[in-house]
């Protein structure tokens, strides 16, 4: 039996082409997951990017820009 989890998404390129439908080229999985530290998030680990929710004073800070 495999330890390995599915993913949670299925991450893909997409490139847009003049004239035809746009090319989605699929190039790994993404994973969601929920830590204390970081809170809610998704890990592309294909691609070595996390995706954090922003924090409130994140958000604050980029309005106030």
């Amino acid at each position: 039996m495999s330890n390995k989890k599915k993913p949670t998404y299925t991450v893909y390129n997409v490139t847009p082409r003049e004239g035809k439908d746009d090319f989605w080229n699929r190039i790994g999985g993404a994973f969601a997951f929920e830590s204390e530290k970081a809170g809610k998030g998704i890990s592309i680990p294909s691609l070595n990017l996390v995706l954090l929710e922003p924090k409130d004073d994140e958000e604050n800070n980029k309005t106030s820009e």
